[in-house]
């Protein structure tokens, strides 16, 4: 783990320096169009000298960076902190609003958490291809997968709404199934498939929990710790 001391010296040099303050440098910006240019040019009199500097620096020009072509052409510079690079980007444009998810989530490799934010702020109307798409969020998929689910009972689906993701849900019946167990037993609205499969025997049981009153009915559906609770297990 690093030291409060290595934070706050790399603090000081990504601040003190003012990396908005120098003249771009004409071989960094050679080949580079524009604004990916510039963010290179203000930041490169610390590549030699401070690398550490150089790529937070990176990092803060890439931020306001307009295009995902830009934004790779700097951060791929950004050595083990591409990633972070990545995140501030996509973080940025989805403060602007002027790109579409999908942009966005391309964008984020190869950054699990920052695809778990986009997926959470721009969510897929269709659950079942939400999910899929959780695909995306790598280590943070189980998260992304209970989000899905907690935000899909919010809207009250009907029985045929419920008939129809459980039947395309069996890749996730420890999540989907738990949740239509207790709108079944909470809400009396769609029921349980009745075939034995995976999503099956999780509605069957979360339903018996709720009617045995091992589990509450929470108004008005799912609680998002408990979700979450599944889909990491």
């Amino acid at each position: 783990m690093r030291s409060f001391a290595y934070y706050a010296t790399l603090a000081a040099l990504t601040l003190g320096v003012g990396c908005g303050s120098p003249e771009p440098a004409p071989s960094a910006a050679r080949g580079v169009a524009g604004a990916a240019g510039a963010a290179l040019g203000m930041c490169e009199q610390y590549r030699n000298t401070i690398p550490l500097a150089y790529e937070r620096c990176l990092i803060s020009a890439a931020r306001g960076l307009p295009t995902v072509e830009m934004m790779t052409e700097v951060c791929n510079k950004t050595g083990s902190l591409q990633s972070d690079c990545h995140s501030e980007w996509v973080d940025g444009r989805m403060r602007v609003g002027d790109l579409p998810a999908a942009t966005l989530l391309a964008a984020c490799a190869p950054s699990p958490d920052c695809a778990l934010t986009v997926l959470d702020s721009h969510p897929n109307a269709d659950v079942l291809v939400q999910m899929k798409l959780c695909e995306a969020a790598g280590r943070f998929r189980g998260f992304c997968i209970g989000h899905a689910a907690r935000r899909w009972a919010a809207t009250e689906p009907d029985a045929v709404e419920i008939a129809r993701v459980m039947a395309g849900a069996n890749h996730d019946a420890d999540v989907v199934g738990p949740t239509v167990g207790i709108m079944v037993a909470c809400r009396g609205v769609g029921s349980c498939p009745g075939d034995g499969s995976p999503v099956d025997v999780a509605c069957q049981r979360e339903a018996d929990a709720v009617r045995a009153g091992r589990t509450q009915c929470l108004d008005p559906k799912v609680s998002s710790g408990e979700i979450d609770r599944r889909s990491t297990r």
